[in-house]
């Protein structure tokens, strides 16, 4: 008998990745929440098990909080560890000083707790969001050790560390060794945002967040608009003459979804089927799926470019809540730093899409694919994930159920998991580490850790 080479099997027909990626996101989000420390006892072993070191001392005072105030993820903290373990590597008098002099850097504030009080001091602490932080730790402060903690006012990150002198910093942390006269330019400065090649400390922004908001947002189903919506200011970038404005991630998406000339492939399946690809003119694809603009006039421009972006850019009106509240896709990009929008996108009964460069405090505590959609930051995947959702042009292959169920798991998340009693708990467990680190005497190493006995 002769069987036929396996090549000439035909291949099973491949599904829609988008599929795969949903399922999984579904998967790892709910083990994540299972496997949850349920006491004490596991959230230390859970510490030690992940940082191989011992909890900070008032880790106890940490997790009665946590549990107090009903936070649901208490052991998904890596953000923290990731942009503290660089300075593990620092004698704590060199760290010390280094504090004194951020202190007395011009555009910073200060919060100081000591003795259970907290302060904001410094130049820039009439800031409103120096007393919204301030606030925040008063939540927590009576049970933090004396501890400064000093920020930049801007959005943006200050503090650049190249990929060779983070990784010495984290090798000799680990070996519990110290960098000696030349650790290079770490410098301990807190902000609201940074990218991977930054060394700014994370804390959680709290502009633009609501424990509610406004207006009256329809039903997945009763919303009458379902195209992707985004508006926005000419922010990102400064647009003078000599920057490559037009490629800052907020243009490219307003130029991308403004383009009539072209074709694209795009992905597409019906039903459950196999995926497909097909050939579709660009004005036929933004004219179905877009309704992205940027809006008012040009702004944080120089006034040659200023006159360039009138001539070019085909401004649309700002769009209010009322309004926004009717588009079944709303994108969140940003603009000079963090989204301080995306709370509430997420609180909308909608379908976020979101593409950016910075990570932010909550990234180890949201499932992109469950949550909302992540967008690659050069946008090459946006017909493909609209395609998906809201069927071809020629309307062949909508999910839309998929996308209603991304949007109401999206904003139940941000019911559950953004709350500022979620923030006051990163920023108390960030607190203590920090304190660690300040007052650490390596004469006796862990003599401020939390000690708890595990056989």
């Amino acid at each position: 008998m002769v069987v036929a080479p396996l090549s000439t099997f035909a291949e099973p027909p491949k599904p829609h990745p988008i599929f795969t990626l949903i399922k999984r996101a579904e998967q790892d989000w709910n083990r994540k929440v299972h496997k949850q420390s349920k006491t004490l006892k596991d959230a230390v072993h859970e510490y030690r098990r992940r940082y191989k070191r011992n909890p900070p001392r008032g880790f106890d005072k940490w997790w009665a909080y946590a549990k107090a105030n009903r936070v649901i993820l208490v052991d998904e903290y890596d953000q923290i560890h990731r942009d503290l373990e660089p300075f593990w590597a620092l004698e704590p008098q060199d760290l010390a000083h280094r504090v004194r002099v951020m202190q007395e850097r011009d555009e910073t504030f200060t919060i100081q707790v000591t003795d259970g009080k907290v302060a904001e001091v410094g130049e820039q602490a009439f800031l409103r969001r120096a007393k919204d932080l301030g606030d925040l730790i008063r939540r927590f402060s009576d049970y933090v050790p004396d501890v400064n903690l000093t920020f930049t006012r801007h959005d943006q990150p200050a503090c650049q560390l190249d990929y060779y002198h983070r990784d010495r910093m984290v090798e000799l942390a680990q070996l519990g060794e110290c960098a000696g006269t030349d650790p290079g330019p770490l410098v301990p400065l807190f902000t609201f945002a940074k990218t991977n090649v930054h060394s700014d400390i994370l804390v959680t922004p709290l502009e633009q967040y609501s424990d509610s908001y406004i207006g009256y947002d329809p039903d997945w189903d009763k919303k009458s608009n379902d195209k992707l919506m985004w508006r926005g200011s000419t922010t990102g970038i400064d647009f003078y003459v000599g920057n490559d404005w037009k490629n800052s991630q907020r243009a490219r998406l307003h130029f991308k979804a403004n383009e009539k000339d072209g074709k694209e492939d795009v992905l597409w399946a019906e039903g459950d089927g196999a995926v497909q690809e097909t050939n579709y003119l660009v004005n036929g694809l933004n004219r179905a799926y877009m309704d992205v603009s940027f809006a008012g006039g040009p702004v944080q421009c120089d006034e040659p470019t200023c006159k360039v972006m009138a001539d070019l850019i085909d401004f649309k009106e700002t769009m209010g809540l009322s309004d926004a509240y009717q588009y079944k896709y709303v994108m969140d990009v940003d603009g000079n730093g963090w989204s301080g929008r995306f709370h509430r996108l997420m609180s909308m009964k909608a379908c976020v899409l979101k593409s950016t460069l910075f990570p932010e405090w909550y990234g180890d505590r949201i499932q992109p694919w469950l949550h909302y959609v992540p967008v690659k930051v050069d946008y090459s995947d946006l017909y493909d994930i609209m395609t998906f959702f809201r069927g071809t042009p020629d309307g062949k292959g909508a999910h839309d159920e998929l996308a209603k169920k991304i949007g109401t798991a999206g904003k139940h998340w941000a019911r559950d998991h953004w709350r500022k009693q979620d923030m006051a708990a990163y920023m108390f467990r960030l607190s203590l580490e920090w304190a660690r680190l300040l007052h650490r005497n390596d004469d006796e190493p862990g003599s401020l850790d939390f000690e708890f006995w595990i056989d």
